[in-house]
Parts: structure tokens; C-alpha cells; sequence
């Protein structure tokens, strides 16, 4: 039961994730547009500005990525993985290799 509602849970984010890429896609088309303007102005302007281009230069956005619900608690050897550890209200939580764990039980 538990893998039914976090496949749902996950398929959910996927969607929403892939919305949010839509919108950030339709900007960056839209910054695309605006940095391609540009003019040169004439060498006869006064003020210092004659002779000069003027154009944007707006970065894109990047693309968002939603982190989806995990696997499970066992890392393999070798696979560094960022977590967040402590967040149980109501239990402690342990974190030790599997060989420690093995020789506790």
C-alpha cells in the first residue's frame, strides 16, 4: 500500500515539475526574445553615447527539480547520498554503517 501512494505521491510531482519547466521554458523563449533586440547608436548622438550598441543580456532561468519521496533507508557502499536526518518528532534515528547495525543485533 505503502509503494501505491508513493508512486502516486512521485506522479503527482513529476506534474507539477513538469508545469513549472513549461513556465520556465516559456520565459526563457521570452528573455530569448528581448536579448535579441538591440540597436546601434548613431556615431552623430551627443553625450558620449555615439558609436555604442545597446541590447540586453538576461540570464535564463534554470529548470526546476522537485526531489521525489525515497526508496527506502539503506545506502549502498560507495554511493554518497544528502538527507536529512533528525526530523522524527517522536524517535531518535540511527545512522550507522551496516556492519555496526549487523553486530548490535
Amino acid at each position: 500500500m505503502w509503494a501505491a501512494i508513493k508512486s502516486t505521491i512521485n506522479a503527482i510531482l513529476s506534474g507539477v515539475e513538469s508545469m513549472a519547466n513549461g513556465v520556465v521554458r516559456a520565459i526563457n523563449k521570452m528573455v530569448d526574445a528581448l536579448n535579441n533586440l538591440h540597436f546601434d547608436i548613431p556615431d552623430w548622438a551627443p553625450g558620449g553615447l555615439g558609436g555604442k550598441s545597446f541590447g540586453l543580456h538576461i540570464p535564463h532561468i534554470s529548470e526546476v527539480s522537485i526531489p521525489r519521496l525515497a526508496q527506502g533507508g539503506f545506502v549502498r557502499a560507495n554511493t554518497p547520498q544528502l538527507a536529512m536526518i533528525g526530523d522524527n518528532r517522536h524517535q531518535g534515528e540511527i545512522v550507522a554503517p551496516e556492519d555496526k547495525m549487523q553486530a548490535m543485533v
